[in-house]
């Protein structure tokens, strides 16, 4: 795994204007070259593009053009850095010079021109764009982790097979992160279900058991702590999210950290549920654990529904191998309508591991 690359003190946002910030770098690159040569013309070192992209700086101090989700915070006097090196299909569309004031602006521009491809219907903490027919970004606010980025190489590196999109760079920009990946043809399966006749369904779920029977073929490196494969920690997602501060090793101790720190219950009544669990499994397998419809793309083509992808992988990592089946159904509600919870893919099915799914469903009041 690529280390991040260095880049701005993020932290430390400059404080000056983004057109103070683009004379400046014009003026560093006018010395360099007086420098150089004391009889240089000026005038031809000057960006062709100078007064067109001074104005735009000056406008981007004005109100925020979005202020009703994530791109508003990209505004502003904020920095920004590379932290995952870009693919040359994303610097193609950027085309910024090797300043953190020209990426900042450049990644802006590129923003206004892309396509809303799906946005939260509550909050705005993030967004998902089409900047060009094979590139999509990702932007998020105050990202915690890179798990999402990580996995997406590592799935790369070791089973391209697993439809899942491609990571093509990683930028942040002042409190946002900006993960390019390439665009997954296709619409949501939670947009067409409703819409499938039952042989198209289990033709779906016939093909998700495959993708994820060759997700599962990879277990966890001896030398790698359960959760993230680069090492981000284990996560627990119900209504929040739940994450470790220490490195967990064994199944028994992933157990313990899920059992702990209940809103409520004596210790005997959790030993108690405790004790209702089967045996704990010692294989760890490579785990999405966020498996629903709106986050399964798919194509209707001549009568068929060809899975195209699964996307949103920022929960993945390598769990104890019932991980999975505890997650799959997490938005099952007791007046629930949709049947695709009768469709869940075989391997992951919490039919596998009813007892842990039972339980894990009984101890969600207890942490939430």
């Amino acid at each position: 795994m690529d280390p991040p690359t260095q880049g701005a003190d993020t932290d430390n946002p400059p404080t000056e204007s983004p057109a103070c910030q683009l004379n400046r770098m014009v003026l560093r690159k006018l010395q360099k070259a007086f420098e150089a040569d004391p009889e240089v013309d000026l005038a031809s070192k000057i960006p062709s593009t100078y007064s067109s992209r001074l104005a735009d700086r000056k406008a981007e101090v004005e109100a925020p053009r979005y202020p009703d989700d994530v791109r508003q915070f990209l505004y502003g006097n904020v920095s920004a850095a590379v932290v995952f090196p870009l693919s040359e299909s994303v610097r193609s569309l950027i085309e910024s010079d090797d300043d953190e004031s020209s990426l900042a602006h450049s990644v802006r521009r590129l923003v206004e021109q892309s396509e809303v491809v799906w946005k939260p219907k509550l909050g705005n903490h993030k967004i998902v764009l089409k900047c060009s027919p094979g590139v999509a970004l990702k932007i998020i606010l105050k990202m915690d982790d890179f798990t999402e980025y990580t996995t997406l190489r590592y799935l790369e590196e070791h089973t391209p097979s697993i439809p899942a999109p491609r990571s093509l760079g990683l930028v942040r920009l002042g409190e946002c992160f900006l993960l390019f990946m390439s665009l997954v043809p296709g619409t949501t399966l939670g947009t067409v279900w409703p819409n499938l006749d039952d042989s198209l369904k289990r033709s779906v779920q016939e093909q998700l058991n495959d993708i994820f029977i060759d997700l599962r073929s990879l277990t966890r490196p001896d030398n790698m702590p359960l959760g993230g494969v680069a090492g981000e920690g284990c996560q627990d997602l119900r209504r929040h999210v739940r994450r470790t501060k220490e490195p967990i090793w064994t199944t028994e101790d992933f157990d313990n950290w899920q059992f702990s720190n209940p809103h409520f219950g004596s210790p005997i009544y959790i030993e108690t549920l405790r004790r209702l669990s089967p045996p704990l499994s010692q294989k760890h397998v490579l785990s999405h654990n966020d498996l629903r419809p709106a986050n399964i793309m798919v194509k209707l083509e001549r009568g068929q529904c060809r899975v195209t992808g699964i996307i949103d992988w920022q929960y993945s990592g390598f769990y104890p191998e019932y991980y999975e089946s505890t997650k799959v159904m997490n938005s099952l509600s007791t007046n629930e309508d949709s049947d695709w919870y009768l469709f869940i893919p075989e391997c992951i099915s919490p039919l596998r591991n009813a007892q842990k799914w039972l339980l894990d469903a009984l101890w969600w009041k207890h942490v939430e």
